[in-house]
């Protein structure tokens, strides 16, 4: 069976593999993500090729020359390096058509074909830095997957099996960075989930955090996992629960509306002990689970609905519909902001722009002033707080936008991965990254 078919066989259990589900788009459609303007740069069409410093797990010198076992993972499933010669790189070069502004990074792995997928939500920037995380797919059976630096050099990385024929066994589920640096990955393994990380909390090892065993299949239905300040936070979609694991023992936690409310619970985002959510209903709300209240009303307009929050621990961004005409679907969607808070009482909102969207859809990013939204395939909108200043990102001819593509929007630059539209239903394959100063662009 070739690579492809095998990475089809993988989409097609995705709801298992946590990464490549989208947790935050009730509506299905993929997220997208751009790079320079079409007409500055062809050349990915035929290339192919929580507040603090990492920890000493990740930051350490690369080069330990081989994969180490991790204690309480089954043989064999999940080995962990931070070895480049193993995990492989990207290579900085310049982005074409553009004379500056711009960085394009070329995936350039040492063994194996040269094809990855993003995940949904893969990228995120502390203010001072950026990660992000891919899939290496080799040729016998396995997938590595690591987390890089924004310069394209590997942090660390799992490697896993990725068999031919999926049987539940010894499946690698994905690989998640958090802001300080905490990195989390998982595996399948006959229907139990195995949960690891590479923590500050942890003195730097990497190390089983909890199994969820095959009774809990409830909590085996996950829909993407995230490092935060308190633990591993779970996400089930589309059952529309959250769950919290413990950094120090793996304890269970319950976040969100109680089981008995009508609506899902859909993670947003997250900055040190808060996570946001949304709260789907048929008014749709974000709210806030914070230590000692896990189901707290932030945002709820008595004329809009309100969804999809983006934070940098500055700012709060989200996205309100007016004039519903479905769950999902709206005559006008406007952006908002406040400054950081987890008090309705001390929320301060002021609307930023009115988009072009008429879906409330996980196609939203923002951060460090600016916010953005995925129009077509291949076109993001880009608007600038400050002034409200707008510009507009194509993705060269021949690619389109990465599921969850863009990875981040830094205090100076946006980062955005696109590949060629060529194989896995129109899913991008072979992708690479631009990281495109705000400087660079034309804003209006």
């Amino acid at each position: 069976m070739g690579l492809s078919e095998r990475l089809g066989r993988a989409l097609a259990v995705g709801a298992i593999a946590l990464l490549t589900s989208c947790p935050g788009d009730p509506t299905g459609d993929a997220a997208v993500d751009a790079s320079t303007d079409a007409t500055q740069d062809t050349s990915d069409a035929a290339d192919t090729g929580n507040d603090g410093p990492l920890d000493s797990a990740l930051d350490g010198d690369s080069g330990t020359g081989s994969w180490n076992t991790i204690a309480g993972f089954p043989d064999g499933c999940n080995e962990w390096t931070e070895d480049e010669a193993l995990i492989g790189r990207f290579d900085e070069t310049p982005c074409t058509g553009m004379a500056t502004g711009c960085t394009k990074l070329v995936p350039s792995w040492p063994d194996g074909e040269n094809l990855y997928l993003a995940a949904s939500r893969n990228g995120i920037h502390d203010g001072s830095r950026g990660l992000f995380s891919v899939r290496h797919y080799l040729d016998d059976d396995q997938v590595v997957t690591a987390i890089f630096s924004e310069n394209g050099v590997p942090r660390g990385g799992v490697r896993g099996k990725f068999p031919t024929e999926f049987d539940g066994s010894c499946f690698m589920t994905g690989i998640a960075p958090g802001r300080r640096g905490d990195v989390v990955f998982g595996v399948l393994e006959d229907n139990d989930q195995y949960l690891g990380a590479v923590s500050t909390e942890t003195g730097g090892e990497p190390r089983l955090i909890r199994v969820l065993r095959e009774e809990e299949s409830y909590l085996n239905a996950i829909g993407t996992f995230r490092p935060t300040e308190m633990g591993i936070v779970l996400d089930l979609f589309p059952a529309g629960f959250i769950y919290q694991l413990a950094w120090a023992d793996g304890a269970l936690t319950s976040l969100g509306s109680p089981p008995a409310d009508p609506g899902q619970d859909i993670i947003s985002d997250f900055y040190a002990s808060a996570v946001f959510f949304t709260f789907w209903d048929f008014w749709q709300q974000v709210r806030v689970a914070v230590p000692g209240d896990a189901n707290r009303i932030l945002i709820a307009p008595t004329d809009a609905a309100a969804a999809i929050l983006r934070t940098d621990g500055t700012s709060l961004y989200w996205l309100q519909g007016y004039g519903p005409t479905s769950v999902y679907d709206f005559e006008r969607i406007e952006i908002w902001t406040a400054p950081y808070t987890t008090s309705r009482d001390d929320l301060a909102p002021r609307r930023i722009a009115v988009t072009p969207l008429t879906k409330l859809s996980d196609d939203f990013y923002a951060g460090h002033g600016y916010a953005g939204v995925a129009l077509t395939a291949s076109r993001l909108r880009l608007y600038r707080l400050t002034d409200g200043a707008e510009t507009t990102i194509d993705t060269p001819v021949g690619t389109t936008l990465q599921r969850g593509g863009v990875l981040w929007l830094g205090p100076e630059e946006i980062a955005i991965a696109s590949g060629p539209r060529a194989a896995l239903d129109g899913l991008p394959y072979t992708t690479h990254i631009r990281r495109i100063r705000y400087d660079a662009l034309t804003w209006e």
